[in-house]
């Protein structure tokens, strides 16, 4: 029996841009949530004024939040 290898890139997978949620980091926390929910990613890219990618924001980053605070 044979094993069929594949190698993929991260190019083969990567989504285009139109398809990942941009935020500012000025977003308020509600608004951003409903852009992600849109997106359905649990992801959403923060860029500044001059588009330039400033952080991550996940769905992890605020289940981390909720626990810290929800003690």
């Amino acid at each position: 029996m044979s094993t069929l290898t594949i190698e993929l890139t991260v190019e083969d997978v990567l989504l285009p841009p139109e398809k990942i949620p941009v935020v500012s980091p000025t977003t308020l926390l509600k608004k951003t949530l409903e852009i992600m929910g849109d997106f359905r990613l649990g992801i959403a890219s923060v860029v500044n004024d001059e588009d330039k990618l400033v952080g991550i924001f996940t769905d992890g980053d605020i289940r981390r939040m909720l626990l810290k605070e929800q003690k």
